[in-house]
């Protein structure tokens, strides 16, 4: 299913199997397709999934309804439009949500209609990233994703199973004032779980770092990150939990939050889902409050703080990339991360160009790139891990 209207007619065929209004024949195709692979029987089911529609039914109330269906009718044959025109509303913006895992929408000042794809000659696939990390100990590095194991490291047990690795403190009275740290480096095209000695998980995204003791201390609970994590602190009131992130710190007791913080961006941006924090740099402090964000500006020092709908924020955790009004620069930016490749673009214009919607970090690249032709002017060539933008 390489054409974005052949997509659309399995995700009405989801929709009327799920509302209980499909005709025999209507089965008989679904399930044709649902047997053509087992790429399409995993995804099936995720669509099927509680889950999985509760998270996107999240962020698509994020977005305007009409505006959306607008923009990605042009993307899609007239007898198509016209036929899923018939839908209500609601059955409409189902469609939407699950054509092919995600979708993408180009809108410009002008609102151009009429897109246009270029042929571009077979290329080598980008696949999507994976659980990929290296852990780093007094003793040595091990790459997580290589191998399973339990093991003792001062008077910690950690195990790893290829997905998450964990830590627990055997509290014994000899290493009871000894902080020893770890570190867990997530490469690009990379992703991993980590759960601390206290019970606190936390999920890095790709090129990302955190440094840990393997067991706290008595007064507080402190780590060191770089990149993007989405946390899970466990409450504990006598000792606060922070993250430390060059110079600037956010404090917490209990509660679920989101950092990114990558290198080379300017901005360091701290979203809170539950509970409560405080974001410190200097002299300045912070408190923040659940579907609220602060980004701070790294060039001039400043924090901006706005409501936010949490579920985009961390829809990368989920499975997903949430891009809202987002440029295509920083778009191809994350992407480049999650399926580790360098961006060239050979017309500047296009790095404005603003998209949104979600897709699914399980595609390939070029199903990504499919979507981004197919709902805009841009044309997208993979040369070795090099991904080419231009008109």
């Amino acid at each position: 299913m390489k054409r974005l209207a052949d997509k659309y007619l399995i995700s009405e065929l989801v929709f009327l199997q799920i509302s209980g209004d499909i005709s025999n024949r209507q089965k008989e195709i679904l399930l044709a397709w649902v047997n053509e692979s087992e790429e399409n029987k995993l995804f099936f089911q995720h669509l099927l999934s509680k889950e999985s529609y509760k998270a996107k039914l999240q962020v698509y109330q994020a977005f305007d309804q009409q505006a959306r269906w607008g923009n990605i009718a042009h993307a899609i044959t007239k007898y198509r439009r016209k036929r899923l025109l018939k839908y209500s509303a609601i059955a409409a913006s189902f469609l939407m949500l699950f054509a092919s895992g995600g979708y993408l929408l180009f809108y410009s000042g002008n609102n151009e209609e009429g897109t246009q794809t270029v042929a571009t000659e077979r290329q080598e696939p980008i696949s999507p990233g994976g659980k990929d990390a290296i852990l780093i100990t007094e003793e040595g590095s091990i790459r997580l994703s290589a191998e399973k194991f339990q093991i003792n490291s001062s008077g910690s047990s950690i195990v790893n199973n290829g997905q998450t690795v964990s830590y627990t403190d055997s509290k014994t009275a000899e290493n009871a004032k000894k902080l020893v740290y770890n570190t867990i480096m997530v490469p690009r095209g990379g992703e991993y779980k980590l759960v601390l000695a206290d019970g606190t998980q936390v999920w890095l995204n790709s090129e990302s770092e955190i440094r840990f003791p393997i067991r706290f201390g008595e007064v507080h609970r402190q780590v060191w990150l770089q990149g993007e994590a989405y946390f899970k602190v466990v409450e504990n009131k006598r000792k606060p939990f922070s993250v430390m992130v060059d110079g600037k710190t956010v404090e917490v007791l209990g509660t679920s939050f989101n950092i990114k913080a990558y290198e080379d961006e300017d901005q360091m941006v701290t979203t809170l889902e539950s509970g409560a924090v405080k974001f410190s740099y200097g002299d300045q402090s912070q408190p923040l409050s659940p579907n609220h964000q602060i980004v701070f500006s790294e060039s001039h020092s400043s924090m901006e703080m706005k409501k936010v709908n949490v579920a985009e924020v961390i829809a990368w955790v989920n499975g997903e990339f949430y891009f809202k009004s987002l440029e295509l620069k920083e778009i191809m930016k994350q992407l480049g991360r999650w399926y580790d490749f360098d961006v060239d673009f050979k017309d500047k214009e296009l790095e404005g160009y603003l998209f949104r919607g979600f897709i699914s970090r399980k595609m390939e690249f070029r199903e990504v790139a499919d979507i981004i032709e197919e709902t805009s002017k841009v044309n997208i060539k993979l040369d070795g891990k090099t991904v080419e933008v231009s008109f």
